[in-house]
């Protein structure tokens, strides 16, 4: 796999997704992001990453199919875990705890969810 068409797939899925996380579902910076402007002063974690949703470990492809984007933070925070989760319990997770205000500081919330509308 190139970097370059990883790259291309990132962009497609982040496209796809109209440019929100697909774990915490709050938006996303990136080359042609509509918020990556608003989202520079925060750096890179808050930038689309290309997230296999079967690990390439476990025989996941670099196929369409098996990509989506997903905040390089919150990629990050998944594959870091000692235990593994499928992507669907993940994005529970990080639901749960953004309910409880314990994935990201109050003001990056603050900031996503503005942006967010």
């Amino acid at each position: 796999m190139t970097f370059k068409k990883l790259r291309k797939l990132r962009k497609k899925a982040a496209k796809g997704q109209h440019w929100f996380c697909f774990y915490c579902d709050l938006p996303m910076g990136g080359e042609g992001s509509p918020w990556q402007r608003a989202l520079e002063p925060l750096g890179t974690a808050f930038e689309a990453s290309a997230e296999h949703l079967v690990p390439r470990c476990e025989g996941g492809g670099d196929t369409r199919g098996n990509i989506a984007a997903a905040h390089v933070l919150c990629n990050r925070r998944r594959h870091r875990r000692a235990c593994a989760m499928s992507p669907d319990q993940f994005a529970a997770l990080v639901q749960r705890r953004i309910g409880s205000g314990r994935w990201f500081y109050r003001e990056v919330l603050d900031l996503l969810r503005s942006l967010a509308g």
